[in-house]
């Protein structure tokens, strides 16, 4: 828009020694009192989109601004940042999501271009860990963490916000398959929840997705397990995924694509959907690496409207009840799969 977006800002009053940053229309500054010590990139921001943002200031006075690594502007600042209150998205008001927000005093992290961090930022890290290359940070230098991995369920591409609903979590109430933790549903009202995004609307090509699931209990009638569908009925741009008592169901159109007939509850099973090409059985299903079933679709998915894990539309009823760990969507590759995967899925 054409105000001012506070990413940060001070709230102490001292705006003497107030360190802050804020996007305007096409430009991204940080900034001290008066304007003193400016360092301001041209960027525009698509709504809907995460960006990975770092401002550092290194021993020499440089102060650098880079966003999803890519280092945008360089300025000399010498401002004696002495602020003791700071606000988050506050000033004029930020309308969008912030996460992994870190300060650290006395190490410029970032001095160079950098990959982005793919998982949640920690206090401390050794050298080109959280970035690469980025320094090591030690001791209490990390001033500030809101990192927000008591949630604990995140996309690792940090391409999506997922939000959850009435409990969803993470849970060791049973043995992950990887890690600590696995996604939990209790079959009475918890789902995961993706607003409006184009990033998985996977067309007319090639695809993968696949996941660990743990069934607790396949007892009802239907149990959802992945819907994009755009009403609860037949929905000609979206895919969803759902069990009719014991069956694994993957749909689009009103009809059943490919089916695995007997999923078993209170084990660790891998399931991967792929489709490749065009051709007649073009789509195939697979359990723990063996193929179960194939089948024809050729639909263009095209939904942009909602991505749900752990029910079906329209978020009424047809709870998961179980675990999910290691979702991952593929669009444009058709995995090849011969055996369940041995560790957690890398983002590539």
């Amino acid at each position: 828009t054409n105000v001012n977006e506070f990413l940060w800002a001070d709230s102490s009053g001292n705006l003497s020694g107030r360190l802050v940053m804020y996007y305007n229309s096409g430009s991204l500054q940080v900034t001290g009192a008066g304007g003193a010590g400016s360092t301001t990139a041209s960027i525009t921001f698509v709504a809907g989109q995460w960006y990975h943002v770092a401002a550092t200031r290194d021993s020499s006075n440089n102060q650098r601004l880079f966003v999803n690594g890519a280092l945008l502007a360089t300025a000399t600042s010498t401002n004696n940042y002495s602020q003791n209150g700071f606000a988050v998205a506050r000033s004029a008001s930020l309308n969008g999501y912030i996460t992994d927000v870190r300060l650290v005093k006395g190490t410029a992290v970032y001095t160079a271009a950098f990959t982005p961090p793919t998982a949640p930022l920690t206090a401390t890290q050794s050298a080109n860990t959280n970035g690469n290359p980025s320094a090591a940070i030690t001791g209490s230098a990390t001033s500030l963490l809101l990192n927000y991995t008591n949630a604990g369920i995140y996309d690792a591409t940090s391409k999506n916000d997922l939000e959850t609903v009435d409990g969803a979590k993470i849970s060791t109430a049973i043995s992950a398959k990887w890690g600590s933790g696995c996604m939990a549903f209790d079959g009475t009202g918890d789902y995961l929840f993706l607003p409006s995004s184009n990033i998985l609307e996977l067309g007319s090509g090639d695809y993968t997705i696949e996941f660990w699931l743990y069934a607790t209990s396949l007892s009802g009638s239907f149990s959802g397990v992945i819907d994009t569908r755009t009403s609860a009925g037949v929905s000609t741009n979206g895919f969803y995924i759902y069990f009719s008592t014991s069956q694994l169901i993957f749909a689009a159109n009103g009809s059943s694509i490919v089916t695995y007939s007997s999923f078993p509850t209170g084990v660790w099973k891998y399931v991967a959907i792929t489709r490749s090409g065009s051709a007649t059985n073009n789509t195939k299903l697979f359990i723990d690496g063996t193929q179960q079933s194939q089948g024809t679709n050729t639909t263009n998915f095209t939904q942009t409207s909602r991505f749900v894990v752990g029910t079906t539309y329209p978020l009424t009823g047809d709870y998961l009840n179980g675990y999910l760990q290691d979702l991952r969507i593929t669009k444009g590759v058709a995995r090849t799969i011969t055996a369940s995967p041995t560790s957690a899925f890398p983002i590539q």
